[in-house]
């Protein structure tokens, strides 16, 4: 067997993939159908593993996967597999609200920049709301030096 050091960049992807897949395949993370329900809410084990990463990559990480969820519920022809809030520039915090113009979100392979507000409950484990306003596709040529990937 053969062990491999991963970079920073790398380390992440695998994070969010991984975190990303559990809310996406575990029961009951879905929101309900009406507007007061959170938009994710987590169950006991993902709860566990969310409670390992400090708040900030909590928040982040809760906010990736409403974002993927909410824009799949509201549009027909995006599907995303993916999404970076902080892709493009960093996103701000303030109070329980993170928010950016630097967000972007994978559909079908091709990545589209975001605006975005997520509001997340204290702890950081459920989306309350989530809004967003999808840009212009970005350029394959960009990806790299935006840390995107196929």
């Amino acid at each position: 067997m053969k062990c491999e050091t991963l970079s920073s960049s790398d380390l992440r992807k695998h994070a969010v993939a991984c975190i990303q897949a559990a809310f996406l395949l575990v029961p009951g993370l879905c929101a309900a159908a009406n507007a007061t329900a959170p938009v994710a809410t987590a169950d006991a084990r993902l709860t566990r593993s969310l409670m390992r990463l400090d708040p900030a990559q909590r928040f982040q990480q809760i906010c990736d996967v409403a974002a993927m969820k909410v824009i799949a519920r509201e549009s027909g022809a995006i599907r995303p597999d993916r999404a970076m809030l902080d892709a493009l520039s960093p996103a701000k915090e303030k109070d329980d609200t993170l928010s950016g113009s630097g967000g972007a979100v994978r559909s079908k392979g091709h990545w589209r920049q975001m605006s975005f507000s997520c509001e997340a409950t204290p702890d950081r484990l459920s989306v309350l709301r989530f809004t967003y306003q999808l840009g212009d596709e970005i350029p394959g040529s960009q990806w790299e030096r935006y840390g995107l990937w196929r």
